[in-house]
């Protein structure tokens, strides 16, 4: 049996991805398609869609978790963590890593483009400049100079080095040139720079005129901003970072006919408003007529649009909105932020979701805030549909348990919910029952938790057109509102009251998926019961189709511990003796669908199966049937809808594939055939 066989077309229905921890792993082009660094894949996002669909697709390319990216025009550049940089091109409708090459040793912290000019910095403390030019041979890179930094870690990259300026009392983690029209006469150029101290400045870059000297002016205006400059810097010596310097500094570039060109740059403006370190700064894009604005993001979780209160150079300027958080740093804050347009903003945060907002098209600026993508950050170890195929559960490595449904007309995908937030890295999941108002969880620890539902989930998906229930199934009355975690706790408390806040509350009927910081707070699952009985952490789990049945297991270094433990979830009471047959981790179990076997694969190689005594007690299985054909470690098995075959998956050195091989059952004979 083979996919092609059963299906004529396959295509991606949605996406779950998060954005790494590094404040330039997100670019985007003017047409609004978003590249993200999505641990090793480049994730694509497209702004404009109308039904928020989110990430788009995935494309592999990087051995190594993605620290950079950049967009110039129609390609996109990412470096990671090996040290490679790639070029990404759309060849028809397909995006393709077009180039790739090794630019530094070690991991690259700063990318910038411009034309056929590439920078790159690294943690070998080195800046490199790399020509790229495009034949009908395809890209071409060629290495240009080589600028040792002495020792200093580049986390930007804007200029090449002409002169030092001093300000920040702490790194300066991010760089942003203002951007210019070409049709623009205005020849000045503003640098922003936002550092760990939690200080933006703005510099100001302007072709030099010399100033005639008067040797007899009694114009007062230089001795009164002396005088001003000291009293400034004598009030700030106490106060890191913002000591303040009117000195105009002046270098010379060589201009495109070799001459030399003279421009002065001075310190402008001193922003003040975060309350942690700068992670990135962003210029709103060119819009002839309008004020410029900046967008920075900070590890107070909030992100600032700042912009001059007064025109002409050394105005002031001020923050003129604030979105976010309000009251403190929360969960690292935001890693980087970017304009989506004119009209749209968006960060992501430590956990790597995206956060977004839109402004209102009237002549009051207001904005407000719109669906943006979500992602577990660690790797996915547990996924299960609920019975009826609503939606799906997933658990991860990032220590959280989320639910994804289908929302809406259009079916588009979206986190509905996140049922667990715990203190341990999650393993595996699954619903119990009918319903899929119920499920059980696995972590590393030696119990495994089970949730109920909350009022606020039932009608978060009836309101959204996830599912079509009735009263009696989801028994509304009697579930709680929400669930709170206590501090320092691990296990979700039942809530009753209403939230007073009406932006955040999901008791009532909403009419679109949660945000991003909503997730996080407000759409937890009270827990319900705790099964106990293995003697390490648990490593998978499964739930017999009725729902009757749930079988744990845990890691296991011997026989002794490498059982699978039965439970029924009518008295969540354990059942039955456990069942051996392997002398390693149990990494899968399977029932089948008639509830007559149980299927388990283990690190022993082997895979074990038991059948249901009928004649002994509820939960009685034995042992009829084993094999250990792999050479490698079996990390899965699945029956068929008929339970008459069923398919292990195990990692062969070559080729580098799951392979999976097929047991067919004609009451206790096994034969196999290889799954090609």
């Amino acid at each position: 049996i083979t996919a092609r066989s059963m299906f004529s077309h396959v295509s991606t229905t949605y996406i779950s991805a998060s954005t790494n921890r590094h404040p330039h792993g997100a670019a985007i082009t003017g047409s609004g398609l978003a590249a993200l660094a999505s641990h090793r894949f480049l994730a694509f996002w497209d702004t404009t869609d109308a039904d928020g669909r989110g990430v788009l697709a995935t494309l592999p390319g990087h051995d190594e978790e993605i620290t950079v990216v950049k967009a110039l025009s129609d390609i996109f550049v990412t470096g990671d963590k090996l040290g490679h940089v790639k070029l990404w091109r759309k060849r028809g409708d397909k995006w393709i890593a077009s180039h790739s090459w090794r630019a530094h040793k070690e991991p690259v912290s700063a990318l910038s483009v411009s034309q056929n000019l590439i920078l790159t910095g690294s943690s070998d403390a080195t800046l490199k400049s790399w020509y790229h030019t495009q034949d009908e041979g395809g890209d071409k890179i060629d290495e240009g100079q080589t600028i040792d930094l002495k020792r200093r870690y580049p986390l930007d990259i804007a200029v090449v080095f002409a002169l030092s300026l001093e300000g920040h009392e702490d790194w300066i983690r991010t760089l942003s040139f203002s951007p210019s029209l070409p049709e623009s006469s205005d020849p000045t150029l503003t640098l922003a720079s936002g550092g760990q101290d939690g200080y933006i400045r703005l510099w100001l870059i302007k072709p030099n005129t010399p100033k005639p000297v008067h040797s007899k002016s009694t114009d007062p205006t230089d001795e009164l901003l002396d005088a001003f400059e000291r009293s400034l810097n004598e009030v700030g010596l106490d106060e890191p970072g913002r000591q303040l310097s009117m000195r105009e500094h002046v270098f010379s570039v060589r201009g495109s006919e070799g001459q030399a060109v003279t421009y002065s740059l001075a310190f402008d403006a001193l922003l003040v408003g975060h309350e942690a370190s700068v992670n990135s700064v962003s210029w709103k894009p060119s819009n002839r007529g309008a004020p410029p604005q900046l967008l920075s993001s900070s590890t107070d979780a909030s992100l600032i649009i700042w912009e001059p209160i007064d025109s002409g150079a050394g105005a002031i300027w001020g923050s003129t909105q604030r979105f976010g958080d309000v009251g403190g740093q929360r969960a690292g804050g935001f890693v980087g932020a970017l304009w989506i347009n004119s009209m749209e903003v968006a960060g992501w945060g430590w956990h790597g979701g995206w956060r977004r907002w839109k402004r209102s098209s009237g002549e009051q600026e207001a904005w407000y805030e719109i669906n943006a993508p979500t992602g577990h950050y660690g790797p996915v170890r547990g996924l299960a549909w609920s019975p009826e195929g609503e939606y799906i559960v997933s658990t991860s490595q990032d220590q959280t348990t989320r639910i994804h449904g289908p929302v809406g007309p259009s079916h588009t995908w979206h986190e509905l919910a996140r049922p667990q937030v715990h203190g341990y890295d999650l393993t595996d999941a699954a619903f119990v029952g009918p319903g899929a108002l119920r499920l059980i969880s696995s972590a590393e620890e030696k119990i495994a938790r089970v949730f109920d539902a909350p009022k606020g989930f039932v009608r978060t998906v009836r309101s959204l057109g996830t599912v079509e229930w009735g009263d009696e199934q989801a028994d509304e009355a009697v579930r709680p509102v929400g669930a709170s975690l206590p501090p320092l706790g691990l296990s979700n408390k039942a809530t009753e009251l209403e939230s007073s806040n009406e932006d955040i509350s999901f008791s009532k009927e909403p009419t679109r998926p949660p945000f991003d910081s909503e997730l996080a707070t407000v759409t937890l699952w009270p827990e319900s019961e705790k099964l106990f009985g293995h003697g390490y952490e648990l490593h998978t789990l499964a739930v017999s189709s009725s729902g009757s049945l749930v079988a744990t297991a845990c890691r296991a270094t011997s026989a002794n511990h490498a059982v699978i433990r039965l439970h029924a979830s009518s008295n969540w009471q354990p059942i039955g003796k456990p069942l051996s047959g392997h002398s390693l981790t149990i990494t899968r179990i399977a029932f089948s669908r008639d509830e007559r076997m149980i299927l388990s694969a283990s690190r022993d190689r082997s895979w074990s199966e038991q059948d249901k005594v009928y004649a002994g007690m509820i939960g009685d299985y034995e042992p009829v049937a084993d094999n250990a054909s792999h050479g490698r470690i079996i990390w899965d098995c699945a029956w068929s809808t008929d339970d008459k075959i069923f398919a292990t998956a195990s990692r062969y050195v070559h080729p580098p594939t799951q392979t999976p091989q097929l047991t067919h059952h004609q009451g206790q004979n096994c034969t196999h055939m290889e799954w090609l």
